[in-house]
């Protein structure tokens, strides 16, 4: 319903629609719509071309003229509402995007866990998530055992029901999720998900109620019901020092540079990481250097 009015359009990242046959269910639609013909080629330029909605056992079951205009490396269309020209259809969009470098990573969180329990986050929901692709970061995969209403720290939990299928494309597959409601399952959709090197993202979406995604199990143990407000491993239970330059052994004090005399970034007892994964030194600097007349460094393996 985004084309509401018969107009002049364009997508948002300079795509143009197909101009060639599709298949039902292409474009997230049973009746998806492409161009029959060439697009102009020159700034200014107009073209006339068919647009044909796929139909049953037809790849053109109903047509009309679309015209197509030029611009500065893109073409914009005068297009009609998609439900005024064939009651169910969907203008079909040309993917130039490479989602293996347009993806967004989601800040790791152990209560995402299915082995982890707790009531106390009912709202705690991935509504805040804008459509697109994602990696969890640490490669952690969704869960594939149905959760119930308190695990992964949600009341509406989701997890992957099935593979769906593998499309000819060998990068990309199909995973089927399901949000629980109650104990069951409420709501499915499908999840594309593409291997990106040695990772795994996933076009990711919110459906249904207020859901979140849950990732598998971090023990062997069965899944518990017993609250976990705090896990203890420091590995997952730990602050994050932002990564600064002028932290490291590469920095060197100045000669009337203001010197920072307390660490503000560690402001309570605790176990910490930098924001990068680096290390504390293991070897003894000199007064000056991490932007400090008085470096702390780690003696030891």
């Amino acid at each position: 319903m985004e084309i509401y009015m018969e107009e002049w359009y364009k997508f948002s990242g300079d795509e143009s629609l197909p101009t060639y046959p599709l298949k039902s269910g292409q474009c997230g639609s049973s009746s998806p719509i492409w161009l029959d013909g060439i697009y102009p080629t020159t700034y200014g330029e107009i073209s006339s071309l068919t647009a044909c909605v796929v139909g049953n056992d037809t790849e053109c079951g109903n047509s009309w003229n679309v015209s197509v205009m030029h611009c500065d490396g893109y073409n914009v269309a005068h297009l009609k509402p998609e439900y005024y020209m064939t009651g169910c259809g969907r203008y079909c969009m040309e993917y130039t995007t490479d989602p293996c470098s347009n993806y967004s990573i989601i800040d790791y969180d152990f209560t995402r866990h299915d082995d982890y329990y707790d009531y106390s986050y009912l709202h705690n929901c991935d509504s805040q998530l804008s459509e697109g692709w994602f990696y969890f970061e640490g490669g952690y995969n969704l869960s594939t055992t149905p959760a119930k209403s308190g695990q992964c720290g949600i009341y509406n939990p989701i997890w992957i029901n099935e593979t769906i299928e593998q499309t000819d494309d060998t990068d990309l597959v199909y995973l089927r999720a399901c949000e629980g409601y109650s104990g069951k399952c409420a709501y499915t959709w499908s999840i594309p998900t593409m291997r990106c090197g040695s990772r795994d993202i996933m076009y990711l979406r919110q459906k249904g109620m207020c859901g979140r995604y849950c990732l598998e199990a971090r023990n062997s143990s069965d899944v518990s019901t017993t609250p976990s407000y705090v896990w203890d491993e420091p590995c997952l239970w730990h602050n994050v020092i932002t990564s600064k330059f002028d932290r490291s052994v590469n920095y060197t004090l100045q000669s009337g540079e203001y010197e920072e005399c307390y660490d503000m970034d560690i402001h309570t007892d605790g176990w910490y990481k930098f924001s990068g994964d680096e290390s504390i030194s293991t070897h003894p600097p000199k007064s000056g250097q991490c932007g400090s007349s008085s470096p702390i460094w780690l003696d030891g393996e």
